[in-house]
């Protein structure tokens, strides 16, 4: 599955909290601001994240063990990129 980013808003004044889950609770969920694609050396999201521009927030799972991503499409090591 995807991660799930809060608040799916698309329009805010001065600072947005930004939170990021998913439903499997031991993925590592790695993420960027500026619209790349996350991977391994991307921040891991521990905490929420106060945005407070126009920013692209994009996030992946990844499982356990995972020690590199490799271009899939059964996402059985990392979920699809979600922005």
């Amino acid at each position: 599955e995807m991660v799930r980013i809060d608040p799916g808003a698309d329009c805010f004044t001065d600072t947005l909290r930004v939170t990021l889950s998913h439903p499997e609770p031991d993925v590592a969920i790695h993420y960027t601001l500026d619209g790349s694609l996350p991977d391994l050396n991307s921040p891991r999201y521990s905490e929420p994240i106060t945005i407070g521009e126009t920013t692209w927030v994009t996030a992946i799972a990844v499982r356990p063990g995972v020690t590199c991503l490799v271009d899939s499409t059964d996402s059985t090591r990392a979920s699809i990129p979600h922005w």
